[in-house]
């Protein structure tokens, strides 16, 4: 709507500033300021001029009458000359004319205040505060007595800054995604009160857990000090623990968080990070006690591969590889499977070759190399790595790769088979079924489930939304700590929800960066089209 009227305003200010140019009488002629008297005298001298040469050219005279002629025209010509300098001359003297001109109505100004009056006063019911950097305009009942809200609580906080008021004030922002309205009101409940507000503190961590970590995680651990007990905040807290090497008190928060019951949610994550650091914990001790051993190493990146943590296993792999054996199998295996995730195909490659060279192969390791070649167009080479893996498990357990086989050794013949392939991430998920013939993915509920054209990995939309949306918005998008967007109809909108996955919105940063266009627009239709149906 606010777009509409800014088109009307701007047409109707092109057709004010044509119109003069088109309807005559809408503009005013020039003023001719000039003497009346100078200007007749200097037309009268002309005609004489012109008068005088064409005599030279009036064949059909005598010439004693042409002569007679010239001498007439030649002395009133000169006659004309001195009044035209006396005339200058009392001109020069005198102040000059002021010309009034006709009084006329300014039908353009007019129509222009008239114009520019009637918007203020249809806009002026239905403008709302600003919020960030924008003023927002609806038609909306909902959206007016937000606005009419967000004013009586800033009037609320200005005149009393209590806990009670910028907590208030800061809840409309971050339910509004104004992230420099949370920002700005937490901040300011953080610095001026005491004790702070827990929740203050905890959702300026959740905001700073990506651009700052560590504040993130002080931010965290002052909300759980303050206002110990909040699930929410426990979460976040062990798992930023945990990020930054704190073991010990992340299995405490772990911990503590499965005492507040199952109204807190997660347990079953929660869980999982009690079992990885019951584990790992002894085995960090055992290394700083005893020093690195590969055999140490091996078993801590077998923890955190197990635990999905794929990251942290790798950094183990490698120094395994880099300063104990550079020829061990399944540290090869694994960072090669970890390069070729991260897009780097060939280093992958390499990595998955030599593994496989060794012997001792374990099966995803055939199954990782046979994707990189078929990535890289090498048919040949996925159709015998693909072979060797289902000779490795069986054909009952190889599910879709002797499909993968017959459409490589389709391409390999210069043939093109139907649809694009859905390339099983692991060997787990190697049984699911294969995409319909309508080219639509199979949704599998991995978070690693891929496809790939040739030369080309891409994500699935339930896989991109599991990676990069479910930690906030729910693994069922019915929310968590961001909105619900199954059945929700404000996400019908698909621009809109492009624009938020694109450049972020409130607590939600902007994914621009880190997922290509086609992610973001797989993540669209997806949002837009199959969520917001629900």
């Amino acid at each position: 709507m606010t777009a509409f009227l800014i088109i009307v305003l701007g047409a109707g200010l092109l057709l004010l500033v044509g119109a003069p140019l088109i309807v005559r009488g809408m503009s005013d002629p020039l003023p001719d300021l000039r003497d009346p008297v100078t200007v007749d005298l200097e037309e009268e001298r002309d005609a004489l001029l012109r008068a005088i040469r064409e005599l030279e050219h009036r064949d059909d005279l005598a010439g004693d009458r042409r002569e007679e002629l010239r001498r007439r025209y030649e002395a009133k010509a000169a006659a004309v000359l001195r009044q035209l300098d006396e005339r200058s001359g009392a001109v020069a003297a005198q102040p000059a004319a002021k010309r009034k001109a006709p009084a006329r109505v300014p039908w353009a100004g007019v129509s222009l205040a008239v114009l520019f009056i009637g918007t203020v006063v249809v806009m002026g019911g239905w403008i709302l505060p600003r919020t960030g950097q924008a003023t927002v305009t609806s038609f909306f009942e909902t959206d007016l007595d937000s606005g009419r809200l967000l004013r009586q609580l800033q009037r609320a906080a200005d005149r009393e800054p209590t806990a009670e008021n910028l907590l208030a004030l800061g809840d409309f922002y971050w339910e509004a995604g104004d992230v420099e309205g949370v920002s700005e009101t937490y901040g300011t409940a953080l610095d001026t009160l005491s004790p702070p507000p827990a929740e203050a503190a905890k959702r300026l961590g959740l905001l700073q857990m990506t651009e700052e970590p560590a504040v993130a995680l002080e931010l965290l651990q002052l909300a759980n000090d303050v206002g110990p007990g909040d699930a929410e905040t426990l979460f976040y807290l062990a798992e930023m623990q945990l990020v930054f090497g704190d073991f010990e008190a992340s299995r405490d928060s772990w911990r503590e968080f499965l005492t507040l019951g199952d109204q807190a949610g997660g347990g079953e994550e929660a869980r999982n990070r009690l079992e990885l650091l019951d584990e790992i914990i002894p085995l960090y001790a055992e290394l700083e006690e005893d020093g690195e051993s590969p055999e140490l190493l091996a078993a801590l990146g077998e923890a955190w591969w197990q635990a999905g943590e794929q990251e942290l296993a790798v950094d183990n792999y490698f120094r395994i590889l880099t300063e104990h054996d550079p020829f061990d199998v399944t540290a090869l295996s694994r960072v090669g499977q970890m390069l070729f995730t991260a897009g780097r195909t060939e280093e992958g490659v390499l990595l998955l070759e030599r593994a496989v060279t060794e012997g001792n192969v374990d099966a995803e390791a055939l199954l990782f190399l046979g994707k990189g070649y078929y990535t890289l167009e090498d048919w040949e080479a996925a159709i015998d790595t693909w072979t060797a893996y289902v000779e490795a498990v069986g054909p009952e357990e190889a599910g879709r790769v002797p499909g993968l086989i017959e459409d490589a050794e389709t391409r390999l013949a210069g043939g093109e088979p139907e649809g694009s392939p859905e390339l099983p991430a692991t060997t787990a998920d190697a049984g699911v079924p294969a995409p319909a013939d309508d080219g639509q993915q199979a949704s599998t509920g991995q978070t690693d489930d891929v496809t790939e054209a040739p030369g080309e990995l891409q994500l699935s939309a339930e896989s991109l939304f599991t990676a990069n949306c479910a930690s906030c918005h729910g693994s069922e998008a019915k929310g968590g700590t961001g909105p619900a967007l199954a059945g929700n109809p404000r996400v019908a909108d698909r621009g809109m929800v492009e624009n938020t996955i694109r450049f972020g919105r409130g607590a939600m940063p902007g994914f621009m960066a880190t997922l290509p266009s086609e992610a973001i627009d797989a993540l669209s239709d997806y949002v837009s089209q199959e969520l917001a149906a629900q």
